[in-house]
């Protein structure tokens, strides 16, 4: 199934966002600098939990495409560790590309790198090979292109990137994060907006969805009440930014779906159910139900794969960034 929004070929009413609304300024992306708190200086737990959501959420948005978020609970915990089991074997195929003694200080930050990079490219196999109908590139062929690139020396000189530092508070976080997650969903509402007479409704209404259950979702897994300021800060920035590509990711696949289902159908029958929802636009909570069930599988892996800020750290947790993720 395509990731892309397919072409109904059919008219339809846009509404630009009004100037000044918020989906407007978000796809702008016009947000400058913002004084913030480097990754490094962030507690080893809140690194941790931070590179567990990006992990998590890359495989979600492939897990979103298919089997999609109406598919049975063990269904959609089956494809997500699946795909999880992908990520953590490519990862760990590459690391050794990369020559880092495990004594190493970049040892660890470079290997959650590493993971959060194979997740999304594993999550892109599988949503392309969905789309297309071709079968994924294996582990040792990813692995193998690695291999060549490294040894191409194809970038000799291209300086490290450091990480972008996080909001220094979670009121900015949270503007932030709020600002990306409109900018994605307006981007997926813009493509095929149900023939609703406002879409920038649609774009409110997912924005407010997205705030909603991330909210529900960070606290749960910063259950414990210790995170602190800057932590706290950190994860809700990632999560609701992940959160706004994850609900994108679900419209897009649920468009592609209905659009079919009308294509499917008659031009008389196909015009007439048009008109039937010319004053409201088609209905949309299906999305939104669908979107549900997989945040909350997100949340259930990240608060399984990083438990120390949940309140759930083992006996013995380690003094450092060393203990694997995922």
């Amino acid at each position: 199934m395509s990731t892309e929004i397919a072409d109904i070929s059919m008219p339809e009413r846009r509404a630009q966002a009004p100037k000044g609304s918020f989906a407007a300024t978000a796809a702008e992306r016009s947000i400058g600098d913002i004084p913030g708190v480097p990754a490094g200086r962030l507690h080893w737990k809140g690194r941790k939990v931070c590179s567990v959501m990006k992990v998590v959420s890359a495989l979600m948005n492939a897990v979103a495409t298919a089997p999609g978020g109406d598919a049975p609970p063990d269904e959609l915990k089956e494809a997500t560790l699946a795909l999880l089991a992908r990520a953590t074997a490519l990862a760990d195929a590459a690391m050794p590309l990369l020559n880092i003694s495990e004594q190493s200080p970049e040892f660890a930050p470079t290997r959650n790198a590493l993971r959060e990079d194979a997740a999304d490219t594993i999550s892109m196999q599988w949503r392309l090979s969905h789309a297309t109908g071709v079968r994924e590139l294996s582990v040792e062929q990813i692995t193998d292109i690695y291999r060549s690139v490294r040894d191409s020396n194809f970038l000799p000189d291209v300086a490290e990137e450091g990480q972008r530092p996080y909001a220094a508070d979670v009121v900015t976080a949270k503007r932030l994060a709020l600002f990306s997650a409109a900018a994605e969903i307006n981007n997926a509402v813009t493509a095929f907006g149900y023939f609703h007479p406002d879409p920038q409704k649609l774009v409110n209404a997912g924005v407010s969805v997205v705030a909603q259950l991330a909210a529900r979702g960070i606290e749960k897994i910063l259950s414990a009440g210790d995170a602190s300021p800057e932590t706290r800060a950190a994860v809700t920035q990632t999560f609701i930014e992940r959160a706004g590509v994850l609900y994108a990711q679900n419209y897009r696949a649920h468009a592609n779906r209905d659009i079919k289902e009308l294509h499917r159908l008659d031009d008389d029958e196909r015009l007439c159910r048009i008109r039937e929802h010319r004053a409201t636009g088609f209905p949309t909570d299906h999305i939104d139900a669908a979107y549900e069930r997989l945040i909350d599988r997100m949340v259930d892996m990240i608060v399984e794969s990083a438990p120390e800020l949940a309140g759930e750290s083992p006996e013995g947790a380690p003094a450092g960034e060393r203990e694997p993720i995922c």
